[in-house]
């Protein structure tokens, strides 16, 4: 696989302006053509050197087998897939022709490899291309029998037994290409097929990226307005606008986390990472769960083992909006009332270990398995009735792989011999400085 990759590249056409989109499938297609092509001229040179003798001939299918070759090197240094594709169908059809008039002309078993040209020119290039070619294979079998009908028959260099066995020869290569283009084809299809999953998969991961973690500051600013039409208090007024201020901000962070992220799916950027510390985002999300902290009693409490903040490498938008977000959230909905969540930092030598711990009901089993999956159904309702996606941790876990890192969870529920239940989420995250 390396090595045919390496052949690909090679054949990669080298102006950048003259081929704006480099696709791997048409080198591909046309390293395909070109040394099946070239294989069965120089197989034909064989044939019309030892079983039907033709010194002409052989020295034709030599020179047109050469130039069968020519297609790749076409395309790697113009740029130009179409004129490419074009010298190979051109270099098919002259040998076709040469090999006719020396084998009897519109009775020559050769003129049926006419029929693959169109075949060649779809897969190639498009339908209408399709049409272009058959119509000029049509032009010239009309064109052989009325030459033979109004200047005689072309002279042939087989006779009798010879041109059954030539015709023999041409049912076998016409299936070896009818199978070899049906492959071609159905790959092409099948890589198609795959790159529109791919990007359906990207489009889904900004979906959710949008839909999931733009509800947790538009909430903030929901209940932040509620309270701001029930108060008569100017200095309480002056904080729920603080805080709509500082959720819009969030929001308007994650928007454009989502336009980078479109370019980073695209392979247009890459994500850029930066030293970091823990506080921040803790206290980002401190801010934005603040409603539903309070709702159910709990309190987020931070300790490390190394007194001073370590730093890590992240994208600070991403990882508190993300990552710990979504971790948060998920501890909060399944926490009992008035407990805590422990989020703990310990220096691990090149990396930083980040643990969240919640004192909730567990992760089951079966969930569990399946909780990074972001194909698979793993949302539950939280114990006072929350809704869930399912997106959250499959994001959190692509986020922390793209900064280099990985994440793990552990989790007991009443069920396990745990003397407790509840979950920790580890994250590993290359250590700065």
């Amino acid at each position: 696989m390396d090595r045919l990759q390496q052949i690909l590249d090679y054949f990669r056409p080298k102006s950048s302006k003259k081929c704006v989109l480099y696709n791997q499938r048409n080198t591909r297609v046309l390293l395909t053509y070109s040394v099946t092509i070239t294989l069965i001229l120089f197989s034909y040179i064989l044939v019309y050197v030892y079983l039907f003798p033709s010194k002409p001939m052989a020295i034709w299918c030599a020179i047109t087998g050469f130039f069968a070759m020519t297609p790749p090197f076409v395309y790697k240094y113009t740029g130009n897939y179409r004129n490419s594709a074009n010298v190979l169908l051109s270099n098919a059809v002259f040998i076709i022709c040469v090999a006719a008039s020396y084998t009897g002309g519109f009775e020559s078993p050769t003129l049926f490899w006419l029929a693959c040209i169109p075949l060649f020119a779809g897969i190639l290039n498009n339908q209408r291309s399709s049409y272009r070619w058959g119509a000029l294979g049509i032009i010239i079998a009309i064109s052989f029998g009325v030459f033979e009908r109004y200047m005689g028959e072309l002279p042939s260099v087989i006779n009798g037994i010879e041109v059954v066995q030539m015709q023999f020869l041409v049912v076998v290569g016409l299936t070896t290409l009818t199978m070899l283009c049906t492959s071609v084809y159905r790959t092409a299809i099948d890589d198609a097929m795959s790159e529109i999953n791919i990007q359906k998969v990207q489009k889904n991961n900004l979906l959710r990226v949008v839909c999931h973690d733009i509800a947790n500051p538009l909430m903030v600013i929901q209940n932040s307005t509620r309270k701001a039409l029930k108060s008569q208090d100017s200095k309480e007024l002056d904080g729920y606008w603080k805080q709509v201020e500082r959720a819009s901000a969030n929001m308007n962070q994650i928007l454009n986390q989502v336009r980078s992220l479109q370019a980073i799916e695209d392979g247009k950027v890459e994500l850029q990472t930066e030293p970091m510390t823990l506080e921040g985002s803790l206290s980002e999300s401190k801010f934005i769960f603040e409603e539903r902290l309070s709702q159910k009693g709990i309190e987020i409490i931070y300790s490390n083992d190394h007194g001073d903040p370590k730093h890590f490498y992240a994208e600070p938008v991403s990882f508190a909006n993300h990552v710990l977000n979504n971790i948060i959230s998920n501890c909060i909905k399944f926490s009992e009332n008035n407990t805590a969540i422990h989020v703990i930092e310990k220096d691990l030598g090149d990396f930083i270990q980040i643990t969240i711990k919640d004192q909730g009901i567990g992760i089951p089993k079966e969930i569990l398995a399946d909780i990074f999956s972001p194909v698979k159904q793993t949302s539950r309702e939280g114990l006072l009735g929350e809704k869930g996606t399912g997106f959250g941790m499959p994001l959190a876990k692509d986020y922390v792989e793209k900064y280099g890192g990985t994440i793990e969870i552990e989790s007991y529920t009443e069920e396990d011999e745990s003397t407790e239940s509840g979950s920790s989420f580890h994250i590993y995250l290359k250590k700065a400085g």
